[in-house]
């Protein structure tokens, strides 16, 4: 059978999707070829798998052209054209619900004049971007829709408003302040975790050029809802150059004003800023924050209680579902991280979902210290998934130790070391992190069977790579015993 890339990408339509698209590619404004058409409605039938051992493009064809020869060339080009055609649907189908979309036709009605057409859709595309909860960029559309406001007020020689161009720049200011700080805390993350983007960064400069206390003083002052937003982003990056109590004070008071001003944002905006906060703890807590870590816990479970539920539109990424539960682990909330596992997994991508709750049943075994259970859900995952196998030979290798099988840790770590090192799958960056828990492990092995190994030794070679190493505390705990 021909396999084609149109039906790797009408699989993934829904039924809605699916009959919409029947009207697109019957429209002569997209597709002039009705050979194209009569093609799409022989195979329709076979949606969604396209798999069906009855779909044979040889009879296909002869219904398209009873008195030509088969020639697959012509199937295989139809199928191209289908796929090109799929392509351009969904293309415009996100096109149609964008921003960008609707700026343009404000644009188009400007240029022709439309008063009153200008008007009613700019008050409607206003009010969309102002109350849609999950639009993105909304400061930046505010303030490009205000432009073309700006632009036809001026064009029609009408009034507007003498605060209209401090509104719009309100927004585009507020919509720049929150990349950059983004930004700061995104290289923030790698400087501290992988050791990478040494030095002064270009972000953090323009940053701290701006005087923002001002600014926030000025928009309070004149009354503008955007001060409080401002205001958030002030504590954060207040609290990204502060260490101890006032770190934490920053923080605790950074999220008292997310949750104050919650309703302000769209649904959207809100995912982001609790992902920026909980950003700025991991780039700062130490493991032996307690109260930090508790905070970060709560954060977290608010984030999971706000998003992770029936109106949430998006599948939960790995790597939050990863935060969330790792953090319940960790500030010890056993039996709501299990209760997380197994209500909100749902939320997953169904190619990760099965394996991911094999190995977190198994880190909260472990961390329960049922050291056989742990190893028991660990052996039910068949994953091929680069991450979630170097996840597994991590949490094993603990287990091992745990259970007092030193012989065969070592064995292991040796092996899991070496794969680790050819593996083309896995950034440089998580080598590091893993090959140094390897490595100190090993160390630690050695010195528990009975090795003339020095604890001055192995706790010297951990110091030099205690910022970029896996479960450092597990290694202290471990380091403290010898």
């Amino acid at each position: 059978m021909i396999q084609s890339k149109s039906f790797t990408i009408l699989s993934t339509f829904t039924p809605e999707e699916f009959n919409r698209f029947g009207s697109f590619i019957s429209s002569p404004y997209f597709n002039s070829s009705s050979e194209l058409i009569n093609f799409f409605k022989l195979i329709r039938k076979y949606y969604p798998e396209f798999h069906s051992k009855s779909l044979d493009f040889k009879k296909i064809y002869k219904k398209l052209y009873p008195h030509r020869e088969y020639k697959e060339g012509t199937v295989r080009n139809l199928l191209s054209d289908l796929g090109k055609l799929a392509q351009k649907y969904i293309g415009f189908i996100k096109y149609e619900e964008s921003a960008e979309f609707r700026l343009n036709v404000l644009k188009a009605l400007k240029e022709k004049s439309l008063e009153k057409l200008f008007i009613k859709n700019y008050k409607s595309f206003y009010e969309a971007n102002e109350k849609d909860p999950w639009i993105e960029l909304k400061n930046l559309n505010s303030y490009l829709l205000k432009r073309e406001m700006i632009s036809f007020t001026q064009r029609q020689a009408t009034e507007y408003k003498n605060n209209f161009e401090t509104d719009n720049t309100v927004d585009l200011f507020v919509f720049f302040l929150k990349s950059i700080s983004e930004k700061v805390t995104d290289l923030k993350r790698l400087q501290y975790r992988y050791n990478t983007f040494k030095g002064e960064q270009l972000p953090q400069k323009i940053l701290d050029s701006i005087e923002l206390k001002g600014v926030i003083d000025f928009l309070k002052k004149n009354k503008f809802k955007e001060a409080e937003e401002l205001e958030i982003e002030y504590k954060l990056n207040s609290a990204e150059k502060l260490t101890g109590d006032e770190f934490e004070r920053a923080i605790s008071e950074a999220y008292f004003l997310i949750k104050k001003y919650q309703k302000r944002y769209t649904r959207h905006e809100l995912y982001i800023i609790y992902r920026r906060i909980t950003s700025v703890i991991d780039n700062n807590c130490e493991f032996h924050q307690k109260a930090m870590l508790n905070l970060l816990f709560e954060i977290r479970k608010d984030f999971a209680d706000k998003f992770l539920n029936t109106k949430w539109k998006h599948r939960l990424s790995a790597s939050d579902f990863k935060s969330i539960i790792d953090t319940a682990l960790v500030v010890k909330k056993y039996d709501w991280a299990k209760n997380f596992l197994e209500t909100k997994g749902v939320y997953l991508d169904e190619s990760i979902k099965k394996d991911f709750y094999y190995l977190y049943m198994a880190r909260i075994y472990h961390y329960l210290r049922d050291f056989e259970k742990s190893n028991i859900e660990l052996a039910k995952s068949a994953s091929n998934h680069a991450m979630i196998k170097l996840d597994i030979k991590i949490l094993r290798l603990l287990n091992l130790y745990e259970l007092a099988f030193y012989d065969s840790a070592f064995s292991f770590a040796g092996a899991a070391s070496q794969h680790l090192k050819k593996n083309k799958f896995i950034s440089e960056d998580i080598k590091i992190f893993n090959l140094n828990f390897l490595k100190i492990y090993r160390l630690i092995l050695k010195a528990k069977s009975g090795d003339q190994i020095s604890n001055e030794v192995i706790h010297n070679e951990f110091e030099k790579v205690k910022k970029f190493t896996r479960f450092a505390p597990w290694i202290i705990s471990k380091l403290n015993t010898l």
